[in-house]
């Protein structure tokens, strides 16, 4: 407003009526801050792989299930993009490709799920951490998913409105944008919610009570 950056943000005297949007508030509060600070958010870039050792994997499916694609990032800003052929049993990428690094991911017994089922390989052992389990641990009382976490903590727009469609004549630039970003996006979640765990004394219970369940 007249060269002056606004911020919509829900009344706090609103959210005490309606503690539903208290999520929304905390979110507007943390965008002004990055506002504030004159941070603007840089798109991830696509590369040729990712170069671990900590990898966020992500994966796009169709309706009925089956594995679209998938994407790796070693940071939060830049990540490779895998399609994966629909009507194809074998898989086109070596998941031993992975052999030396940890793998994370958001909600991530679904992906590896889906990863595992196509490709016959167990992936387990190298299943390292979930940033919505840390999340849960850091703050239970917030919703867990990417976009809002990643929006929250990262500064990330949402990139899902008008981006993911799913159908025989899906857009395959867009999708590969979306997949990216969740990778990419999951990273970055993990640096944050990494170091939250260390500062905060939760590491331990972490390690040894939340990620084994």
């Amino acid at each position: 407003f007249e060269g002056v950056p606004l911020v919509p943000a829900y009344h706090p005297a609103y959210v005490l009526r309606s503690p539903r949007v208290k999520p929304q508030l905390i979110a507007s509060l943390a965008h002004a801050a990055r506002v504030a600070r004159g941070e603007e958010y840089e798109a991830p870039q696509l590369t040729q792989g990712a170069d671990g050792p900590v990898v966020a994997v992500d994966v796009e499916c169709s309706p009925d299930g089956a594995l679209l694609c998938l994407a790796e990032a070693s940071s939060p800003d830049a990540g490779s993009w895998i399609p994966i052929e629909h009507s194809s049993a074998s898989s086109p990428f070596d998941v031993h490709r992975w052999d030396n690094y940890s793998l994370i991911g958001q909600n991530f017994t679904f992906d590896l799920g889906v990863i595992e089922r196509h490709t016959g390989a167990d992936l387990s052992h190298l299943w390292t951490d979930d940033t919505m389990l840390m999340s849960h641990l850091l703050d239970e009382n917030l919703p867990k998913g990417l976009k809002f976490q990643s929006n929250l903590c990262l500064g990330v727009p949402n990139y899902a409105e008008n981006v993911k469609e799913f159908s025989p004549t899906y857009d395959t630039e867009r999708l590969r944008r979306y997949n990216v970003q969740d990778a990419c996006a999951t990273y970055g979640l993990w640096e944050t919610y990494y170091q939250r765990l260390e500062d905060e004394g939760l590491r331990l219970i972490y390690d040894e009570i939340v990620m084994p369940t």
